[in-house]
């Protein structure tokens, strides 16, 4: 059945080529003033019968000429690879390396079409033909490679065509159907990845542990959330979907988990979602993002690349947020700091930052969800919010979390970790846990004065009486004041 199938096939792509190579000539022969209609020849009559003969000869001739032909397709490797292995998939079906034959000390052998790798999603791999590439029944010879450049997205495909003449139309169609294809479906749009285009595993992490309080929703819904599941009404209303938003919170108080959310949002929506890889340009990353828009931009801790003075690369920095370079970019910026006050001020200013979301607030509402959340149906039907939340004065989200797990192992202990019924973990638990990270939170929030060792302090005294002496018996000599003046004078200290 299967050799039928196949056989099949293989007659039905010969006659498509056929009747490709027919039209081809016929396209030709057009060019020419001369028409072929089927089984006839049609010649203007203005030409003499000799030098339409002549035409044709010379026009059948030219048509078996062996041609080639280079074209080259900018984009990143991944993306142009995958263009072309889908492109002429879609119009030509199977498609394979082509395998050469080579000589070798021990006679001719033939050598398998080569094939590359690219990933495809997370950890979703495919094989594309690379070099010499062949179509059967196709009468035109391929050879792929890529030219990598320092800035990836400078990267060319490299398609060298062997062909003849009759089949150049052909050649400029496959060349038509690959920028189509990269145009409409790039493997990285719609999809989460980092500023090095490696794929992002968002399923680590169950989504209904990230928990905000009322006002942090409120604000991250209308700011993040809302122009990402409401593309098209937003534009509608005029709105912009070049935004900065600035999340600003100490440690661990859920904002690398808003990215994680907002990567799952953005992949249900048709955005891309891109976090910029510590140590890579955001400058960079967010020109990468206009190749995929929709996509946010995700970004940690601004302030180690936005403070100190006013250099090139902060006025760089500035002019693509602001919009200089990305205007009409569809490209949401999400930014994180825990030092606010680090950041250049030029940066803070509206048009810039669009919005400054202060993360980590707990209120009633959010700690009863958090709680739920990480104890499930341990918990105790009986738990209180009101009464915990007094407790978990100032706390972050991770330490409401780490109260959660405190709290399972009391109540674990309590019934010395063995029960038909499972535990429950009560009020009690909760608030003593809560109680209990105190100390640690204030190890944690405490300002550390630096404290000089006994030695290097013993040392700077030395250091100190020197310079006091020398300037004592030297500088006011190089004054040339009388002693009594010198008297006067106040002593260095």
């Amino acid at each position: 059945m299967k050799k039928q199938q196949s056989a099949e096939k293989k007659d039905t792509l010969q006659e498509l080529t056929e009747q490709l190579a027919s039209e081809l000539e016929r396209r030709h022969a057009t060019q020419n003033a001369i028409l072929r209609e089927g089984k006839q020849i049609v010649i203007p009559e203005f030409m003499t019968l000799t030098d339409a003969s002549r035409a044709i000869r010379d026009w059948e001739n030219s048509m078996e000429e062996d041609m080639s032909r280079g074209v080259a397709i900018a984009g990143h490797p991944s993306d142009t690879l995958y263009a072309f292995d889908q492109a002429m998939r879609r119009a030509f079906g199977h498609i394979f390396g082509s395998s050469d034959v080579v000589q070798t000390f021990f006679g001719a052998m033939k050598i398998p079409g080569q094939t590359k790798s690219i990933e495809i999603d997370y950890h979703k791999f495919i094989s594309v033909p690379f070099g010499n590439v062949k179509v059967p029944g196709l009468p035109i010879k391929m050879n792929i490679g890529i030219k990598q450049k320092k800035n990836v997205m400078d990267s060319v495909l490299m398609i060298n065509f062997e062909y003849r003449h009759k089949f150049a139309p052909l050649v400029s169609m496959i060349e038509d159907e690959i920028n189509k294809e990269l145009a409409n479906n790039s493997v990285f749009r719609g999809k989460a990845i980092d500023s090095q285009f490696g794929f992002l595993n968002l399923k680590g992490f169950p989504l209904d542990r990230i928990v905000y309080a009322k006002k942090e929703k409120t604000q991250l819904d209308a700011h993040v959330f809302r122009l990402i599941k409401s593309t098209k009404a937003a534009k509608g209303y005029g709105l912009a979907l070049k935004r900065t938003v600035l999340l600003l919170g100490k440690f661990g108080t859920g904002k690398t988990l808003t990215a994680l959310l907002a990567a799952n949002v953005c992949i249900e929506n048709g955005w891309t979602f891109m976090s910029v890889v510590p140590g890579d340009d955001i400058a960079q990353a967010i020109l990468f993002a206009k190749n995929y828009q929709p996509c946010v931009v995700f970004f940690e801790d601004i302030d180690q690349v936005t403070s100190g003075e006013r250099d090139s690369h902060i006025n760089r920095i500035l002019n693509i947020v602001d919009g200089i370079l990305s205007k009409n970019a569809e490209v949401m910026t999400i930014l994180t700091t825990n030092h606010a006050e680090k950041i250049e001020s030029a940066m803070l200013r509206p048009g810039r930052i669009d919005a400054v979301i202060e993360m980590g607030h707990i209120d009633e509402e959010s700690l009863l969800g958090l709680v739920k959340s990480y104890c499930g149906n341990m918990l105790a039907d009986d738990v209180n919010p009101s009464d915990l939340i007094e407790v978990a004065d100032d706390y972050t989200p991770s330490f409401i979390a780490e109260a959660c797990n405190r709290a399972i192992l009391y109540a674990m202990e309590r019934i010395d970790g063995v029960s038909n019924d499972g535990i429950r973990i009560t009020q009690q638990d909760l608030k003593g846990a809560l109680m209990g990270l105190r100390s640690q939170y204030n190890l944690m929030t405490q300002d550390r004065e630096r404290s000089i060792p006994p030695m290097e302090s013993a040392i700077s005294e030395v250091v100190n009486d020197q310079l006091i002496g020398f300037f004592n018996r030297n500088v006011v000599k190089t004054l040339d004041v009388s002693e009594h003046d010198a008297e006067d004078m106040p002593k260095m200290k």
